[in-house]
């Protein structure tokens, strides 16, 4: 039973991850986002493309930052690409993990609990996501800091206000990402729970 628990907690993890994973390397999102947030009339577009271009092949390890950034947002982008990175093992980790629970399940036909898991997994990320967003409607700005605080062990997040990151990667920015990232998240248990309720009631067809 504990098993079932422990992979039931996994689901919500992997689906932010697998969210996460979809937008991170995006670089039509980013502009999407840099159009209706009007960076392109703050600066000229193809200086923030190549601003965008070079942090996306910087966090995949293609090209070294340019000469864009101040010494505290390098120091700042080395501490997310490592987040990044970590964030991505933990999701390969994870993706492993469930496809060897789900097809050991399979293989026993132990359908039951496979439906179970899907199904709750699917609504305890909505349960979390729901929670997360109500926190998040209260104080943005707040929730914000604190997601800081808890990611990063130093103050190199906190960057001068006419820092190159804080004007073309700006709050909006962010939020936009953020809702993309829940409303894919959303989807994806919805999806979850369909799938363990589809099984449950082929299960419960079979047993008849």
């Amino acid at each position: 039973m504990k098993k079932i628990y422990f992979t039931i907690l996994l689901i919500p993890i992997f689906i932010l991850l697998l969210s996460f994973k979809v937008f991170v390397y995006d670089e039509n999102s980013y502009k999407q986002q840099f159009r209706e947030n009007n960076i392109y009339t703050k600066y000229n577009e193809s200086y923030v493309n190549n601003i965008s271009s070079n942090l996306i092949n910087y966090f995949k390890d293609k090209e070294e930052l340019k000469d864009y950034y101040t010494y505290r947002e390098r120091i700042h982008l080395e501490d997310v690409k490592k987040l990044i990175n970590n964030a991505l093992k933990l999701f390969y980790i994870i993706f492993i993990a469930l496809l060897i629970i789900f097809s050991y399940l399979i293989q026993k036909k132990d359908y039951k609990i496979l439906s179970r898991i899907l199904k709750y997994g699917g609504i305890l990320n909505l349960i979390i996501y729901f929670i997360i967003f109500i926190i998040s409607l209260i104080n943005f700005e707040k929730f914000f800091i604190k997601f800081h605080q808890i990611l990063f062990t130093n103050d190199y997040w906190i960057l001068n206000p006419t820092d190159i990151l804080v004007n073309v990667f700006t709050q909006e920015f962010f939020i936009s990402i953020l809702r993309k990232i829940m409303t894919t998240s959303i989807i994806l248990s919805l999806l979850f729970i369909l799938a363990g309720i589809f099984i449950e009631k082929a299960y419960k067809h079979r047993t008849l």
